[in-house]
């Protein structure tokens, strides 16, 4: 097996290469999803803050109109 040594001394601190790789792509992943879930909400509340700032303006409009 492909140990490495990640406390340099302490000697039974061995862990798998495999182990190590795939504790990485877990965190990458969830990092891609976080980033993604970020950017999905910004997305949605801009795309709802400027429908209600038309609203509202529609409705100052139509006041000024009438």
């Amino acid at each position: 097996m492909n140990e490495i040594n990640l406390v340099a001394g302490k000697g039974a601190k061995k862990y798998d290469e495999k182990k190590l790789r795939l504790v990485r792509i877990v965190a990458v992943l969830s990092l891609v999803v976080a980033t993604l879930l970020s950017i999905s909400l910004f997305l949605l509340n801009t795309k709802f803050s400027v429908a209600a700032i038309k609203r509202e303006q529609t409705q100052i409009i139509t006041r000024i109109a009438s």
